[in-house]
């Protein structure tokens, strides 16, 4: 027999194979040989039963039937004959298996009530490892020679070694007494010793199990008593991930963990591993290693008493289906004690607390358990607190269903600034609403309860604050005519250099024109453009709340909706954009020059929800006019007086006629080169250049409406009312009186110039007037725009921006601006982890 001490001298390892890697022959020869690779002299194996056997035998415990483990039975008959050719050895299993059969049939025979023992039920219930354990076995040996070491295949009888009592918190083990099961049983054995997970014995010699995921818990025991080099888990993932893949994309393998680490994410709901079974490896400061059966190149993951300091955040993960409870009441301040009898009541009725915090006045506490207890719950804190129900000291309970607890998880969190920034800014950019917040004082979690309708988004936006290589920015586009279809392709364009500049991906997922919309979850091709041409129908409809709902589900750490049409109704939506955690780019004048109480509304809302607004094009198309002012206003200067040729349009027209051809011909001839609007009368009204003059008072904390702005439009009233052909036809009419106007400029030394004014005290005016031909605004080009601030800084030399202000490249130029300013924000978002 190896005493304890020779057993220490020996080189140990554990591996422990669940469910899924024992599948059926397939997989268990992958197991075989995964075994044989390893080059230790000596080997334990534990294994857990085949997948969904534990549950099938289960149901027979219950139902008192053999019937649910039936499929089973044929299956293992099938995997031993397929892989096993010595028909003694599959005749010595058979008969194995046929007498375990019996043994339940037995069982049940000998019921003196309808009810199982503990212990039957331990008997019944741990077959399936056993009959694991004892197909391993035989397989190995019958593989013996593609052992390199050519060592010797035994088994182990786990209810020999393992003796447990139970205790409130689980199993409790008797290591004296299991050390000494060990000795007996391996008898000098070497080589590869392999046994079943889960199964046990309890201090009055019956068989009994450790329980749920038992065969981990198994495998750390017989490590500890081994001093083994170390536990190998081998199961059907790479390693931990940094999240579930079944809720947030782009998980990375955690590569290297902490014991702390591993057992705060296995406590929040991470699969991979139990927290149970890391106790006695920690005493002994044994490594885990989660590796993957199917996928044994991976480096998987290590758990071990290292922490990387330089990975601040190891992985979020979750608790779903919980029920958030408050209890509050100001006859709980001051008086000690509330908070034990909370706790006490609860634990007497059998509820596990998941969560708890509590205000420092003491006016509340507020705890998280699961959603099935929560009738429970209720029931028992109104009947503790009964009297001070009824007296008022406390409040009726405030109860909340349906909730998750998202949290955060990382050794090196702890005296990291700025990590419960980036989590709680996560979650808000969201969208999300955080209703408890709870964290240690080692500062190696934070956690936050969400709605579980919230959770997904939240993890999305989380992991992606922590764990993103590339950070996705997601966009939607309304109103896709010229300028916007411009904005498409200069992104297009520009993707990769953006990407590979500041590791931002830019990816426009929702496209719409005033028919219809495209909506996908990757990033729209241009090839896919032409979809918005096709017959309108109840999917592709044009439908913004559609839209900003897409924009909402597609997983990015930033969300933007880019506005490019000329409609009255999509600025009213743009509360709705800022309050779903969406930025706004616009193009549209209509909101930021409408009424003020919508243009309040819409900067409320921007700023109360931390949202980005940005609408440089909506005054000076690609030139910074409202950049400029705002940075003028923001370091203390004080605007005298703003003047400037606003349209591009406008500017053309003026630019151009010098008499020798009529103005009417002009204007057609612009219409036709797509220098002006469909209708050349919105350009030649003036209107949009008063628009473009009221945002920029109302920059200046000016609240005036277009209504203020004093513009002589260049459209006869008697022509408003005409179709546009006929337009065209009856301005020929007018061109004597433009004529005149020119004539008389031009015998003052000056040009016609359409110009608009602003000052601080809120007088506006839009209105065609004459310039000395050495103005600056006589030098324009083309459809050239310009500006002019003469403010206290630059008064003697006004400051002057001039350029091209019209037309689709220019303007989607200004739009394109606005997002690389979002984009900035991104910065914050980067990792300080690195894996």
């Amino acid at each position: 027999m190896l005493t304890a001490e020779e057993m220490k001298q020996e080189n140990w390892q554990v591996y422990k194979f669940g469910g899924t890697s024992l599948a059926d022959g397939t997989c268990l020869e992958q197991v075989c040989g995964l075994i044989h690779q390893n080059v230790c002299p000596n080997l334990i194996v534990l294994v857990s039963a085949m997948a969904g056997v534990t549950d099938s035998l289960l149901k027979v415990a219950q139902t008192k039937h053999l019937e649910p483990i039936n499929p089973f039975l044929d299956l293992y008959q099938q995997t031993v004959e397929n892989l096993i050719n010595d028909p003694s050895v599959t005749r010595g299993l058979q008969d194995s298996l046929e007498s375990d059969i019996e043994t339940i049939k037995q069982i049940f025979a000998s019921l003196e009530s309808n009810q199982l023992s503990h212990s039957a039920t331990s008997i019944i219930i741990g077959f399936g490892e056993i009959w694991s354990a004892r197909l391993l076995v035989s397989l190995l040996a019958h593989k013996n020679s593609q052992d390199p070491l050519m060592r010797e295949v035994h088994e182990l009888n786990a209810r020999k070694i393992i003796h447990v009592s139970h205790g409130e918190m689980g199993p409790i083990v008797d290591w004296s007494k299991s050390q000494l099961g060990l000795e007996k049983e391996k008898n000098k054995n070497t080589g590869i010793l392999v046994m079943g997970g889960f199964l046990a014995t309890d201090l009055d010699t019956n068989p009994t199990t450790l329980g749920r995921n038992g065969s981990d818990f198994s495998a750390s025991i017989i490590a500890s008593l081994t001093d083994a080099e170390s536990v190998t888990i081998w199961t059907d993932v790479d390693g931990v991930m940094t999240g579930n893949p079944n809720q947030v994309s782009g998980v990375k393998i955690i590569h290297q963990m902490s014991y702390d680490e591993a057992a705060e994410l296995a406590y929040f709901g991470a699969q991979v591993i139990h927290p149970k079974m890391m106790s006695p490896l920690i005493k002994k400061n044994i490594p885990i290693f989660i590796k993957n059966t199917f996928n044994s190149n991976s480096l998987g993951t290590e758990i071990s008493a290292t922490t990387n300091k330089k990975q601040t955040v190891k992985g979020i993960t979750t608790i779903d289906n919980v029920a958030l409870v408050n209890l509050e009441g100001t006859g709980m301040i001051g008086v000690p004690g509330t908070a034990n009898r909370l706790y006490s009541c609860l634990q007497a009725a059998g509820v596990s607390v998941i969560l708890i915090t509590q205000a420092s006045s003491e006016h509340s506490i507020c705890f998280a358990v699961k959603n099935e207890s929560i009738n429970l719950v209720e029931q028992v804190i109104k009947k503790e607190f009964a009297q001070e129900f009824t007296s008022g000291d406390l409040q009726d309970l405030e109860i909340k269903t349906n909730c998750n607890i998202i949290a955060v998880v990382g050794s090196g969190m702890t005296g990291t600034k700025g990590i419960a920034a980036r989590f709680f800014k996560a979650i808000s950019d969201a969208g999300v609403n955080v209703k408890a917040i709870a964290q240690g004082s080692s500062e190696k979690n934070i956690s936050a309860v969400v709605s579980q309708s919230d959770a997904t988004k939240a993890l999305e936006s989380i992991h992606s604050a922590f764990f993103s290589q590339s950070i996705d920015m997601v966009i939607g586009i309304v109103g896709f005519g010229n300028v916007a279809r411009e904005f498409f392709n200069q992104l297009h364009k520009q993707s990769k250099a953006i990407e590979a500049d500041s590791d931002i991906q830019l990816k426009v997922v929702a496209i719409a024109n005033s028919r219809n919309m495209i909506l996908k979850k990757s990033a729209i091709k241009e090839s896919e453009i032409d979809q918005l041409s096709q017959e309108q129908n109840s999917e592709n409809k044009s439908d913004l709340n559609k839209i900003l709902e897409h924009l909402v589900a597609t997983p990015g750490a930033i969300k933007v909706m880019v506005d490019c049409t000329a409609s009255e109704d999509v600025p009213a939506m743009y509360k709705s954009f800022f309050d779903s955690g969406i930025h706004v780019i616009t193009a549209n004048k209509k909101g930021l020059s409408g009424p003020i109480e919508l243009y309040e509304e819409i900067m409320r809302h921007s700023k109360s929800n931390w949202k980005s607004f940005y609408y440089e094009a909506t005054a000076g198309a690609g030139l910074p006019f409202i950049k400029s002012l705002q940075d003028l206003i923001l370091t203390g200067d004080k605007v005298n007086e703003i003047e400037g040729i606003f349209s591009g349009t406008l500017s053309y027209l003026f630019n151009t006629y010098d008499g020798s051809i009529p103005f009417s011909k002009i204007i057609s001839d612009a219409k036709d080169m797509g220098f002006t609007e469909p209708d050349p009368r919105e350009d030649l009204s003036g209107m949009d250049v008063a628009r473009k003059l009221v945002i920029l008072a109302r920059e200046m904390n000016l609240k005036i409406t277009t209504d203020d702005v004093s513009v002589e439009s260049l459209v006869d009233h008697d022509l408003e009312d005409l179709s546009v052909d006929g337009y065209l036809e009856k301005l020929k009419d007018y061109d004597a009186e433009m004529k005149e106007k020119l004539d008389q400029a031009q015998k003052n030394n000056k040009v016609l110039r359409y110009i608009a004014r602003l000052n601080p005290s809120g007088s506006a005016t839009v209105k065609l007037e004459e310039v000395d031909s050495n103005h600056p605004f006589a030098q324009l080009k083309g459809s050239e725009n310009i500006i002019i601030f003469k403010t206290e800084r630059y008064s003697d030399y006004p400051l002057v921006h001039r350029g091209a202000g019209a037309g689709p490249s220019v303007t989607a130029a200004g739009i394109f601006a606005d997002l690389l300013m979002v984009s900035i924000q991104l910065e914050r978002f980067k990792g300080l982890n690195t894996d």
